[in-house]
């Protein structure tokens, strides 16, 4: 056989073995586009208007690098249940990146220590308004796929994007709207990244705080109707307990400790629940019990630090109304902003929030939401 057709031979087997392949490849080169595969790093201010994560993304890594990357004054952080707070809250933050909502960054207390060791270690923040939510001090509560905070590296397509590629596949399939997307059939949501941010403008805002879609919050009656479910069977968030555990505890001392020696200011709260939800928490005896044991634990821990605290149960006692709600368990920010306005109250956090908001601005924000959602028609 001569060189020629040696070549030509080499060259239609490798036609042969590839083209079976193209239409996966097309897919994937796609979704690298859509900003479904691999790690957004656009660096403030350039942060698309929306970033929703992928599966195998690890927000609390996500929340810490962009954390470090602005340098914030005012720092909101807890589990996905503080993602509601906005940067308008607190018009007092002149500087672009002044405020950064870090929701998502702490699902276990031991997670909100390590992230606060990161960022003294760096640049502390003037105020930090941490949620801590009663599960944390479940000494039964395991958070799926826990582990310790780490900065990952942005990095190219990697294997669990790849495995994320094979997951989609179905999806485009099943799915009409995904197909239209990927196909270029559909109009998108102008700067955001990743599939459910380009369809449904869900995802991370330029502040950190989250945008649900309003498919999601249609489905929140329903949502909370299971829920009470999952409490009357003590599972996820609400395995049964009697006493907070001690080793929370500890690294919520820790945690405050920190924050001290670097001249934090620290708020604290407890963010509320559907009223119905806490009725059937109370219930409960295998839950009362230890949410009022992780609660008094809170309270004297923050005490001993000489920082306020908010324990917030109902959407009722914090005057919101019972469509402020996204779904079961995370509050919308009209609902927020009156929770905000609770902590002013108290005169400890009032000085601490008085160069950065007022009662006045809160409650102006308020008295004009567009609606149960959303307090401003830009979203």
């Amino acid at each position: 056989m001569t060189g020629g057709a040696g070549r030509a031979l080499l060259r239609a087997f490798a036609i042969a073995a590839v083209l079976p392949l193209l239409p996966l490849l097309l897919f994937t080169a796609r979704l690298v586009a859509l900003g479904e595969i691999g790690w957004p790093d656009q660096g403030f201010p350039t942060h698309p208007a929306r970033i929703h994560l992928r599966s195998y993304d690890i927000d609390e890594a996500y929340q810490l690098r962009e954390t470090l990357r602005r340098r914030p004054q005012v720092l909101v952080l807890g589990s996905s249940r503080v993602l509601s707070t906005r940067d308008f809250f607190f018009p007092g933050c002149e500087r672009p990146g002044c405020f950064y909502n870090a929701g998502l960054g702490m699902r276990t207390l031991r997670e909100g220590l390590e992230f606060i060791r990161a960022l003294t270690a760096v640049s502390p923040p003037r105020i930090l308004v941490l949620g801590v939510d009663q599960w944390q001090l479940n000494p039964n509560y395991r958070p799926e796929l826990a582990h310790e905070v780490r900065q990952l590296p942005p990095g190219p397509l990697s294997a669990s994007g790849l495995v994320s590629v094979k997951n989609l596949v179905p999806r485009l399939r099943d799915d009409p709207a995904f197909r239209a997307l990927v196909l270029g059939r559909v109009a998108e949501s102008q700067g955001a990244e990743g599939v459910e941010a380009r369809l449904h403008d869900e995802g991370h805002r330029p502040d950190g705080s989250f945008s649900w879609s309003s498919d999601h919050a249609a489905d929140a009656r329903h949502d909370r109707e299971l829920m009470l479910g999952t409490i009357q069977q003590g599972l996820s968030w609400f395995p049964p307990f009697e006493h907070a555990d001690g080793r929370s505890v500890a690294e919520l001392s820790e945690l405050l400790d920190l924050a001290r020696q670097h001249g934090i200011r620290v708020v604290g709260y407890m963010p509320p629940f559907p009223d119905e939800a806490w009725r059937q928490i109370q219930e409960l005896p295998g839950l009362r019990d230890g949410f009022a044991d992780a609660e008094r634990r809170v309270r004297e821990t923050f005490a001993a630090h000489g920082f306020p605290v908010l324990i917030a149960h109902t959407l009722r006692e914090m005057g919101c109304a019972d469509d402020e709600m996204w779904d079961g368990l995370h509050i919308t920010e009209v609902c927020d902003v009156r929770i905000y306005r609770r902590l002013l109250q108290d005169p400890g956090a009032g000085e601490t929030f008085r160069p950065y908001t007022t009662d006045a601005w809160l409650a102006e924000l308020s008295a004009n939401a567009r609606s149960p959602l959303h307090l401003r028609a830009d979203d």
